[in-house]
C-alpha cells in the first residue's frame, strides 16, 4: 500500500471556516459543530473551534483565501511520528 505525502514547501487548500492571513494558524476540523455548518471532519479551518479543532503546528497560511474559498499554507517542517 503506498500514500502520498506532502512534506514541506507549499500547497492549496479549500478553507471552509475562518478568514486566512499572512503567518496565521492552520487547524483541522476533528468533531463535528452544529453550529459551524460549514466545518467538516478533516476540513481545513483558520479559526479555532475549541475541543473540535487541532492546530497543525508545523503549518501556516500564506495569505488569504479566493472567492472559491482556496488558500495556501505553508508546510514549515516535516513532523515525525
Amino acid at each position: 500500500m503506498s500514500v502520498c505525502v506532502f512534506k514541506r514547501g507549499c500547497i492549496n487548500v479549500l478553507c471552509k471556516v475562518g478568514t486566512p492571513k499572512l503567518g496565521g494558524k492552520v487547524y483541522i476540523r476533528v468533531v463535528a459543530n452544529e453550529s459551524i455548518p460549514t466545518g467538516v471532519i478533516g476540513g481545513f479551518e483558520a479559526a479555532e473551534d475549541t475541543g473540535k479543532t487541532i492546530e497543525l503546528t508545523n503549518c501556516e497560511w500564506h495569505g488569504e483565501k479566493d472567492t472559491n474559498g482556496v488558500a495556501e499554507i505553508r508546510i514549515l517542517s516535516c513532523n515525525r511520528a
